[in-house]
């Protein structure tokens, strides 16, 4: 009964941790946070040998990483050159999941390796370009029908997971916390020949230069959509507004526009209020909102815009739209001169 009681009493940072520690792999897991070019494997079980692996050739570890400050980041040379060894030699039976984030990488045809075993062409990797398409990654390998994970190679950062169970012969592809597809197997043979390389393959292009890998995770078993969501969510990005939109009048018939300085989001939606309730507006998923051709009808609607990252949001301060009537033009004409007129027009518009 005290056990239980002390755990009511941990504070909420404290939770967090364990909450973390519980998704640690049992093979694999790299976070990267790290300097110099000896990487500890913070997995629960790693293999023999595998306790530390070993930055070989120009890639380094670099800002930009998600749960710490750093992540492995690539030279666009050559995997015999530039790769992380892992010192092992893949032995795999049964369920697995293999997990990584990935930054900072184009639309390409040139085929970029994020890991993959041995100095085989037909051992299991990873890759984007060539036949996997441009912003795309594809795993391949012995027995493993080709699985796509569709746009996750990309500028922003994606959270990448291949997952296979055995019980159902199907490896299953996440994009962020979403399933995209589902790829029937026959037997896949992750018995390899190594070194295991993450960052390459054999002697083809590793990591794109400049392109960032981090929080590489290898399970011994396949994880649950509600694996996937919680990683998903680990470290959320510090997401924050530093200009808030602002109050604006204007005619109607007129253009208008709301803005934000933000950083640390996703995605942005913009959304308004006509007293009612807040809805999301279509198409406004950038820092600026514009508003053309505003009716009268519009007079005093709210505006805020929603930021969101990872399973966190934030919300902006809300907005007011004053509409004024278009201007009514009237000819005055002078009592002392009839051949002068003059023109009034409204002071707010």
């Amino acid at each position: 009964m005290k056990s239980k009681l002390l755990a009511l009493f941990l504070p909420f940072n404290c939770l967090f941790f364990f909450a973390k520690a519980q998704q640690k792999p049992d093979l694999f897991y790299y976070d990267f946070d790290t300097t110099g070019t000896v990487i500890r494997n913070l997995a629960t079980n790693p293999p023999s040998g595998t306790q530390y692996a070993t930055i070989v050739g120009s890639m380094s570890l670099d800002t930009g990483g998600r749960c710490g400050t750093n992540a492995l980041k690539g030279t666009g040379g050559a995997s015999d050159n530039d790769y992380v060894n892992t010192g092992w030699r893949p032995a795999v039976s049964g369920s697995w999941t293999i997990s990584f984030r990935t930054k900072n990488f184009g639309s390409t045809s040139t085929l970029f390796f994020v890991f993959g075993d041995g100095d085989d062409d037909t051992n299991f990797r990873c890759f984007t370009g060539g036949t996997a398409g441009a912003n795309n990654w594809v795993l391949r390998g012995a027995g493993i029908s080709e699985s796509y994970i569709f746009g996750g190679a990309i500028a922003d950062e994606t959270l990448n997971t291949f997952v296979y169970d055995a019980n159902s012969n199907i490896i299953y592809t996440y994009l962020n916390n979403t399933l995209q597809n589902t790829y029937s197997q026959g037997t896949p043979n992750l018995n390899g020949s190594g070194p295991f390389k993450v960052g390459g393959f054999f002697d083809y292009t590793g990591l794109a230069s400049g392109g960032l890998m981090d929080e590489f995770r290898f399970y011994n078993r396949a994880l649950t959509q509600l694996d996937i969501d919680s990683l998903f969510t680990l470290c959320p990005k510090n997401l924050s507004i530093t200009l808030q939109p602002y109050d604006t009048s204007v005619c109607e018939g007129s253009r208008t526009l709301f803005r934000i300085v933000s950083s640390g989001e996703d995605s942005i939606i913009w959304q308004s209020f006509n007293g009612g309730s807040w809805n999301g507006i279509s198409n406004s998923n950038n820092d600026t909102l514009y508003l053309n051709n505003v009716t009268i009808s519009m007079d005093g609607f709210g505006y805020r815009c929603k930021l969101f990252s990872s399973g966190n949001s934030i919300t902006s301060d809300s907005t007011n739209l004053t509409v004024y009537s278009a201007p009514s033009i009237t000819s005055i004409t002078s009592s002392l001169n009839p051949n002068v007129n003059s023109i009034y027009v409204p002071k707010q518009c």
